[in-house]
């Protein structure tokens, strides 16, 4: 297995308190440095078209790129529409843990596409905060998790302008200790395989810098494994996908191989779909679901796979239904 070859630089959008857009595209050796998130390369060799983007702007449009095996295209769609304004006033709730307990101290905000509002969270897993009836939030949303040591997950407001949650959980992620770093070929954690081709372009969020965390970890469960507000049974997923680092590009998309654990039958289809937690040029709009990929039960029945020529082109909570 080919390992990773180089760092490089470029931008990208972390949990929702950054108003910047994840320029998506780039590929082996392209060196440009106007921007200041990590990116790994897992290939080589061939050439670049740098991303015609402007660093930091979120009036830019993303670029594209010719990739190694050229002409590997990574470009999300923009926005559909400005977004709703709401008024915020008391937000309240309780996360616990999926394996037991409260999530202590659990990253979490009260975000808008506009503007993000830090949540405190305690040692029990309790957040009350009084957001003084702010308003202008854009389809402000209650995201939860960060995707670090949590799945990262997001719900809408349930009231406005103040809105209690009651009691919801959260989905630990696997240990970094347990990851695997992203290199061509099959990449495997958990029993969950991404298929990255040579000199796939993997792009990071803004607060993972670390080596350490630069790694593949997957998480599977049931949408019936706890209260996830965000994740409506009218949905009919029947198995859940969580992939880390959340959210992190990948060019051109990966194929997305997980076990079958809802028993579905052999050569049935099926449709990924990713919740929306960026705020800007995204494949899936933010604080909804979209399908990124069709895909299919293997022939034996044992897996479930993205087509070929689809696959993920971002990392984040996937939930997965009969097509």
């Amino acid at each position: 297995m080919h390992q990773i070859s180089k760092i490089q630089i470029s931008k990208a959008l972390g949990f929702g308190s950054l108003a910047v857009l994840l320029a998506v595209l780039g590929a082996c050796d392209d060196e440009s440095t106007n921007d200041t998130t990590s990116s790994t390369s897992t290939g080589t060799g061939g050439s670049t078209t740098s991303s015609s983007g402007t660093g930091g702007s979120t009036s830019g449009t993303g670029g594209s790129t010719s990739g190694c095996g050229g002409g590997a295209t990574c470009t999300p769609p923009a926005p559909a529409h400005p977004g709703v304004s709401a008024t915020v006033g008391v937000v309240q709730g309780t996360i616990e843990s999926t394996e037991g307990g409260p999530a202590a101290n659990i990253p979490a905000e009260v975000c808008g596409t506009n503007l993000c509002k830090i949540t405190t969270v305690d040692a029990q897993g309790v957040f009350n905060e009084n957001y003084n009836q702010e308003d202008n939030l854009l389809d402000v949303r209650l995201l939860y998790g960060k995707g670090k040591h949590w799945v990262l997950m997001g719900t809408d407001m349930a009231a406005l302008p103040d809105a209690d949650f009651g009691t919801i959980n959260a989905v630990p992620m696997p240990a970094f200790a347990a990851g695997v770093p992203f290199a061509d070929g099959d990449v495997t954690q958990n029993g969950v395989t991404l298929t990255l081709e040579t000199c796939t372009d993997v792009k990071f969020p803004i607060d993972v810098t670390e080596p350490s965390e630069q790694v593949f970890r997957a998480v599977m469960f049931s949408p019936t494994d706890g209260n996830f507000p965000g994740i409506s049974a009218s949905f009919n997923f029947e198995v859940m996908v969580a992939l880390a680092p959340m959210p992190t590009a990948i060019c051109p998309a990966a194929k997305l191989t997980i076990p079958n654990d809802a028993s579905w039958a052999a050569n049935a289809e099926v449709e990924f779909l990713l919740y929306g937690t960026r705020t800007f040029q995204h494949w899936t709009e933010y604080g909804t679901w979209a399908v990124l990929s069709e895909g299919s039960v293997s022939a034996d029945g044992n897996t479930v796979s993205t087509n070929d020529g689809e696959g993920i082109p971002d990392l984040g909570l996937l939930g997965v239904r009969l097509k």
